[in-house]
């Protein structure tokens, strides 16, 4: 029915955008950097679906994110989906551990999430591939307004800038001022979770993980509590080494020791651990004699191959078993 595509150079994500929401097409838009590919359908002036092949990205996520259920509940959700193909939002609500409007809300937040991540960036190509809408699949309808998320997207540009200025690199950490901080910051809410992470020594990557976030969410709070006053960037006190397992010559876990197991045999000291990347550190917190491969890969914010990688390099330096 026709298509379009250019680079995201010279025409940036936020006026392909605003130019679909205008045109109110229906089809696929899809924005690729060369390592990250997304893909999202619009109607009518509205994402109605996205995918993409960033972990952190996955539906999961989001929901371990807002704490709608947990680890050890999305593993058997992933379980029960492989054996009958239903998508995992419908899954959730038919055996009910989590509601639909919070399903629905939690695929909005997705889908924005998703796509305004691209409005950052400076390289890259899209393509629009105007098509009708798919129908018959079974899922749970959404749809958010392209108007509204380009909106969005221009006010983000000004707290990115602030926060750049502020933490120019992940591996920064905050001190928190806890004379200042309120009574109120609990735990259970998000300030409250980032304000016991700054306080255990978290990095920004560190924190975007364990809190299975987008980059943006982590911004935002660690924004706000800088602005308060209530934490203080701090850069990271040594320039740590690249792991040398992440090279493209390592070996994968063979198909057949998914199943396994893993289990910690040492406890890595003081240096090691200052030494292992924010991906290596959650990983190593998830080994817990109980987990299997494939489990701690499923629900952790990263590519397959990239978990896979960590655990064998784990291996390898003798601190854990694999049966």
């Amino acid at each position: 029915m026709g298509r379009i595509e250019g680079d995201i150079a010279v025409m940036p994500l936020a006026d392909v955008v605003i130019w679909l929401a205008h045109r109110g097409l229906a089809g696929t838009l899809t924005i690729e950097d060369g390592a990250t590919t997304k893909t999202f359908d619009v109607e009518d002036g509205m994402a109605v679906r996205a995918t993409s092949n960033t972990a952190r990205e996955y539906f999961g996520q989001f929901l371990l994110h807002f704490g709608l259920l947990t680890e050890d509940q999305l593993q058997r959700a992933f379980d029960t989906q492989r054996e009958t193909s239903v998508l995992l939002g419908r899954i959730l609500v038919m055996i009910g551990i989590v509601p639909e409007e919070q399903v629905i809300q939690c695929l909005r937040v997705k889908i924005s999430e998703s796509l305004l991540d691209g409005f950052k960036w400076r390289a890259g190509r899209f393509a629009f591939e105007a098509q009708p809408p798919a129908r018959g699949e079974a899922k749970i309808e959404v749809a958010v307004p392209l108007r509204d998320l380009h909106a969005e997207g221009v006010m983000r540009e000004e707290v990115w800038r602030r926060f750049e200025l502020a933490f120019p690199t992940p591996s920064h950490l905050a001190i928190v001022d806890d004379a200042k901080v309120p009574r109120t910051a609990t735990p259970d809410d998000l300030d409250g979770r980032i304000i016991e992470l700054c306080r255990a020594g978290l990095s920004v990557a560190e924190m975007t993980l364990e809190l299975h976030a987008t980059d943006y969410q982590i911004a935002s709070a660690l924004l706000s509590l800088y602005e308060l006053g209530l934490i203080t960037p701090s850069e990271p006190t040594t320039d740590l080494p690249v792991p040398s397992e992440f090279h493209a010559e390592a070996k994968v876990i063979r198909e057949t020791r998914r199943e396994a197991i893993p289990e910690v045999v040492r406890v890595p000291s003081y240096d090691e651990r200052r030494a292992l990347s924010a991906k290596q550190r959650y990983i190593l917190a998830r080994i817990d004699g109980k987990r299997t491969v494939q489990a701690i890969i499923e629900v952790s914010p990263m590519h397959d191959l990239e978990a896979l990688e960590i655990i064998e390099a784990f291996e390898r330096e003798q601190l854990i078993r694999l049966p």
